[in-house]
């Protein structure tokens, strides 16, 4: 967000890499409803924000970012934080889906996630990204008693900016 702020408000130069998290930009400009299950609360899983986190306990559970006016997002990869150490996710399934759920495409699956006590941050690649207007984290807790609490969920895209390059064509869509 910084980048993007020093890019286009301050006119400082711009960052050859950069990962885009359109969950966090979806859920700003009100463009995305968040569910998860059992609760309405899932949008502090995705708010970008350290101090609020996404809890529900049962051994397996799920969150959604679903964007609005059937508009597709891509995504290259995704990162999930967790900062209980009693609530961490032993395993995570990422899938996408463009018919309102009713078909799913597995995005990645991780049977060991690797999260470990304090505030840990994984990022996961996305081997074949595409465009989804849905996205769905499935998740197994690492103890089924407790459940699982998530503090972030980023839907990331890279970008690569190529400085020099000359625009070829632009196109616009409403």
């Amino acid at each position: 967000e910084a980048v993007l702020e020093d890019y286009l408000v301050a006119g400082k130069g711009r960052p050859a890499d950069l990962n885009f998290n359109t969950a966090y930009y979806g859920i700003k400009g009100g463009a995305c409803q968040f569910t998860g299950t059992g609760d309405d609360a899932a949008r502090k899983a995705f708010d970008g924000d350290g101090k609020t986190a996404w809890l529900h306990r049962a051994e397996s559970t799920w969150l959604q970012c679903h964007f609005g006016e059937g508009k597709r997002h891509l995504a290259t990869s995704y990162a999930v934080t967790a900062n209980d150490a009693g609530r961490l996710p032993s395993a995570l399934a990422l899938s996408g889906s463009n018919d309102g759920g009713a078909t799913w495409t597995v995005l990645d699956e991780q049977g060991d996630a690797g999260f470990t006590a304090g505030v840990d941050r994984r990022e996961f690649p996305i081997s074949e990204p595409g465009k989804w207007n849905l996205f769905r984290l499935q998740l197994t807790s690492a103890d089924p008693g407790e459940g699982v609490q998530i503090a972030g969920v980023e839907l990331l895209e890279h970008i690569r900016c190529r400085p020099g390059s000359g625009v070829r064509s632009v196109a616009l869509d409403h």
